[in-house]
């Protein structure tokens, strides 16, 4: 959802007419949960570190023009995460990108196998 905000507001000042379904639809969500999010990184480490990496929050794709938004919102994330362990250093985090790249090039790519039966 940070690539939604941050792609949001670069595409909107480049491209007026962008529109922005999962945003638009996800938004109320997105903002509940990264309040709490923020709540508990002051308040409750663990709770935190559970919240983010355990806890699974599902949301509904209702287009084919979301569904699209969200492959292209994995590819510029998997991009970014290229370009960061692309830099010579090898350590902790260089590992936790890369296993993060891995992942959603598989969700990826298993959104554009299934794109067409994926929408109703």
């Amino acid at each position: 959802m940070v690539e939604f905000e941050e792609s949001k507001t670069i595409f909107k000042e480049k491209k007026k007419y962008r529109n922005n379904p999962i945003y638009k639809d996800w938004k109320n969500i997105w903002l509940k949960v990264d309040k709490q999010l923020e709540s508990l990184n002051q308040s409750d480490h663990s709770a935190f570190s559970k919240k983010m990496m355990v806890e699974e929050i599902s949301l509904d794709l209702r287009s084919n023009a979301q569904l699209n938004e969200v492959i292209s919102c994995l590819s510029r994330v998997i991009r970014k995460i290229q370009s960061k362990l692309g830099k010579p250093e090898k350590d902790q985090e260089t590992d936790g990108l890369n296993f993060e790249k891995i992942e959603l090039g598989k969700l990826k790519n298993l959104l554009v196998k299934s794109k067409n039966n994926f929408i109703r």
